[in-house]
């Protein structure tokens, strides 16, 4: 609301300002370090290469979903949207279904993922979400 009111930023002005630049960095680092774990962790569990790859595959694709959220309230107010949660559910479900349903797997490459797996993968994505969401409300609060 308002923002047509507002005078036009300075085109000199860098994009990312300090505050959405650094959580940018830190989220994504927190995200890259949860998904290198996963990559890392799950052989010593006795999964093989596929299926950790497949996992990754399912961590990388939804955490960045959810993301969606404790991204929205790096910038400016956060506006009530029903079909951002729309989007993240239906596109959650269609990468479960990916990994889960053999008529995707096959379409896409990939092997059965045990219960362990998706528990590994959905895991990764629940503390993804949770430091970005943390962070995100640090980050709102600095800007207010």
């Amino acid at each position: 609301p308002g923002v047509m009111q507002q005078k036009p930023r300075d085109p000199q002005a860098p994009l990312l300002d300090k505050l959405p630049l650094r959580f940018i960095v830190l989220t994504g680092g927190v995200k890259a370090m949860i998904g290198g774990g996963i990559l890392i962790s799950m052989p010593q569990f006795g999964f093989d290469t596929q299926q950790t790859r497949d996992a990754i595959f399912l961590y990388a694709t939804i955490s960045q979903l959810v993301f969606a959220y404790p991204a929205r309230r790096a910038g400016a107010e956060v506006l009530r949207n029903n079909w951002i949660h729309a989007a993240v559910i239906l596109g959650s479900i269609l990468q479960l279904l990916a990994v889960a349903l053999p008529q995707f797997r096959l379409l896409l490459g990939l092997e059965p993922l045990p219960p362990l797996g998706f528990a590994i993968a959905l895991t990764g994505v629940a503390a993804t979400w949770t430091f970005a969401e943390i962070y995100s409300r640090i980050h709102h609060r600095l800007q207010a």
